[in-house]
């Protein structure tokens, strides 16, 4: 490994000078030097550290990634406080408890390892900030959004023992809103400004970042833009169980077995659970691998589960009732994905009506995943033995798909977003959770609309209490209740929207503290 990886010693760096952006500079001249020689990796390393050895080395880059840092062994966990006021409950901003390897942008600079393509396609570090911890929770930002695979691999510290002091005493409050500025809107800081005075951030810090983030433009992020070669074979043995629970949709689910028909890749098995127990329908489908089983009507989660129990192959999809616009090598595509790119899912896209999927450039970028979209999702059966099955607290409510996915997350596994494989769903009008009156607005319904209003489900605040601190929770709540007051379209319209949720906002501050309440009851 030795000529294959440049190792680049921070404390030397920082011995040259005592300004930051100098010191990042200096930084970055090493690393586009080392770019221009024959080494495949990059590692940031201190000299008063042992060094990992080569077998470690070795193992760690034959793993699924592009990045592996340590940062949450040094420090970083919960940085920057800030993003808890603009996306608290955002499945990269949950630590793992312990210390598990596992996604993560929250690296340092110390102890860290990368392949060489990434600086090529992301960029070095940025020079203009105040701390070493700021510009690496920056560049650990830009990559998980631009489509890198970054993961926190304990591993590289082999001695946690001879650990020394290397992070600054804070992250400073300015360097907190030139990471953010790069990735959410002005708005959003805004909003998280002053959220942070409530939690004791001095009004004159506030003030001085306010001013800063009215007048700087928003930066795009480079995005690295990676494809499935088009000749891949498929290599593994590969048996596929396609899991569909169905409630009073046969008119939908008949347009998923067909499509299901002509695969280019065939499944092994396509368990369908049907809550309605009309197993007459399926007899039109003699020629697929179809078994039919009947739900018990408890909910989604218990069907699922039902037909988990029922699988026997080693990669499981499960799908629902009223997607469509499937396309031949759908099964193919996933497969293809999960081989070339290492990861333990493949998260697809999913078109819906009324959002526009332009708008969402990351949803296009092939990057660790932080949805578990099981209307299109492909993963290894194996990430079940961590996770568990569904829980069953989400039959009669949203979210049992996020749920599942937060644990197989949290297990270590791999997540990938697939953008070559977009599904459309119909989000049908009646039957599965439109039966249970779960799902009557949605987020983009809101934006739009002067008199919807959509309010956080008792099974979704559920979901935050299980896995996010109670500060975390609250922000989610509070942004809620900010979101009845937007909406998109002119400023007649805006205001028209304020006034409306203004009058209404006692009937709808009351229905989500009513979901609150009864999410709690589920938590006990």
């Amino acid at each position: 490994m030795d000529k294959t990886v440049k190792i680049i010693n921070i404390r030397k760096v920082k011995r040259k000078s005592d300004d930051t952006g100098k010191r990042i500079k200096l930084l970055n001249r090493e690393i586009l030097n080392a770019l221009t020689k024959n080494y495949q990796y990059i590692l940031l390393w201190d000299e008063a550290m042992p060094l990992p050895g080569k077998d470690t080395l070795l193992k760690i880059t034959r793993s699924p990634g592009d990045v592996w840092h340590t940062g949450l062994l040094q420090g970083m966990r919960d940085r920057p406080f800030l993003l808890n006021f603009i996306n608290p409950t955002w499945m990269f901003n949950r630590d793992p408890d312990g210390i598990q390897r596992i996604t993560s942008f929250r690296m340092h600079l110390v102890g860290s390892l990368f392949k060489k393509e990434v600086f090529r396609h992301i960029g070095v570090f940025d020079e203009n900030f105040e701390t070493l911890e700021g510009a690496a929770l920056d560049m650990g930002l830009r990559l998980i959004k631009g489509g890198a695979f970054i993961i926190f691999e304990p591993a590289l510290m082999e001695h946690l023992n001879l650990l020394p002091e290397l992070s600054e005493n804070k992250l400073s409050l300015s360097d907190e809103v030139k990471i953010l500025q790069k990735h959410y809107s002005k708005e959003q800081i805004i909003w998280a400004l002053f959220r942070s005075i409530f939690y004791g951030c001095p009004l004159k810090e506030v003030l001085k970042n306010l001013k800063y983030t009215l007048k700087v433009r928003h930066t795009p992020i480079p995005i690295w833009e990676r494809t499935i070669p088009s000749k891949i074979p498929l290599e593994e043995e590969h048996r596929v169980s396609i899991i569909i629970p169905t409630l009073r949709r046969h008119k939908y689910i008949k347009n998923v077995l067909n499509a299901l028909r002509i695969q280019t890749v065939k499944p092994t098995e396509i368990i369908v659970i049907d809550e309605d127990q009309f197993t007459q329908f399926y007899s039109q489908f003699v020629d697929l691998p179809l078994i039919v089983l009947t739900g018990s009507n408890k909910g989604q989660s218990t069907a699922r589960n039902i037909g988990l129990k029922k699988a026997r192959g080693n990669y499981i999809m499960i799908l629902d009732d009223d997607i469509d616009e499937i396309p031949r090598d759908f099964i193919e595509t996933h497969l293809k994905y999960l081989q070339h790119f290492k990861t333990d899912a493949s998260c697809g896209t999913v078109r819906e009506r009324g959002v526009d999927m332009n708008v969402h450039k990351f949803k296009k970028t092939v990057r660790a995943s932080d949805v578990f979209p099981t209307n299109n999702v492909l993963f290894k059966a194996e990430c079940l033995n961590k996770s568990g099955l569904f829980d069953t607290n989400f039959d009669k409510g949203m979210r049992a798909d996020h749920d599942l996915g937060m644990r197989i997350y949290l297990s270590g596994y791999l997540l990938g977003i697939n953008p070559f494989v977009e599904v459309f769903h119909h989000r049908a009008p009646r039957g599965g959770l439109r039966e249970n009156r779960a799902r009557t607005t949605t987020f983009s319904d809101s934006r739009t609309s002067l008199f919807k209003f959509s309010i956080l489900h008792k099974t979704e605040i559920y979901l935050m209490l299980k896995y996010y601190k109670p500060h975390q929770v609250k922000e989610e709540l509070l942004l809620n209740i900010r979101g009845f007051f937007i909406v998109k379209g002119n400023i007649l319209k805006r205001i028209l929207k304020i006034a409306i949720a203004t009058f209404l906002f006692p009937v709808l501050t009351y229905k989500l503290l009513k979901n609150y309440k009864e999410a709690k009851k589920l938590f006990k």
